[in-house]
């Protein structure tokens, strides 16, 4: 199954892989401001397409780690403020955890591919509050 970023432009997630910073800049273009401090779960530098609800952080500054998805970006029909169950209902079963000692977020939906998976923090009423697309970076 092959998984597009609905946004800015169609594109491939697999085609993201391992891209640098300039490469994926140039392929999404000038749209972007640049945020600083925590982003997600990363400590750093943020690149965020608030148009299409997108923010993209790079690993050592050099190749795409995280991109955090926001209310107007989409993959393969998914996005944040879906319930599990209607994600499950498009993508399958992924892998469901549950932590009861998170108010905020008690659950995690993940779904684990060959170089990225898709990750979803959702509320005590199944509703997504965190949508990430993070790749596999060393």
């Amino acid at each position: 199954m092959s998984f597009f970023l609905r946004g800015l432009c169609h594109i491939k997630i697999a085609d993201i892989v391992g891209l640098g910073k300039n490469e994926l800049l140039s392929l999404l273009g000038d749209g972007y401001s640049v945020t600083y401090g925590v982003i997600g779960s990363v400590d750093g530098e943020g690149y965020e397409y608030q148009k299409d609800g997108i923010t993209i952080v790079f690993f050592d500054e050099s190749i795409v780690e995280l991109i955090l998805c926001g209310d107007n970006a989409d993959v393969n029909g998914v996005h944040r403020g879906m319930t599990i169950l209607e994600i499950q209902k498009t993508l399958g079963k992924g892998e469901l955890n549950y932590d009861e000692c998170d108010n905020y977020a008690p659950y995690i939906l993940t779904y684990a591919y060959n170089d990225f998976y898709l990750w979803f923090a959702a509320d005590e009423n199944g509703k997504t509050i965190e949508f990430n697309i993070r790749f596999c970076v060393l």
